[in-house]
């Protein structure tokens, strides 16, 4: 699996975590939204669409890929990702 498609799966697994707790009430709009690295107005646009075209609707848009959790938070888990990595190799 290439980098893009595992970072797409967590955009996924992390949107299900966000919408899910706030449908079960166990998060806000604005608790969801920090989750997502988003605004609460941009999580209710992503509701909306979720709830309009499912999954595709949120992260497909006018044909285009669309990454709408907070792309500097996944430049930072890539970043933390190659820490980590070279933490682990040099340290052995």
């Amino acid at each position: 699996m290439r980098q893009t498609e595992v970072l797409q799966e967590i955009r996924i697994m992390r949107f299900n975590e966000a919408y899910g707790g706030w449908k079960k009430s166990k998060l806000t709009q604005s608790e969801a939204a920090n989750f997502l690295g988003v605004s609460e107005r941009t999580f209710r646009r992503y509701i909306n669409r979720y709830e309009e075209k499912g999954l595709e609707g949120v992260f497909m848009t006018r044909g285009s890929a669309r990454h709408p959790i907070g792309e500097h938070l996944w430049m930072k888990f890539s970043m933390l990702q190659t820490v980590i990595k070279s933490v682990i190799w040099d340290g052995m």
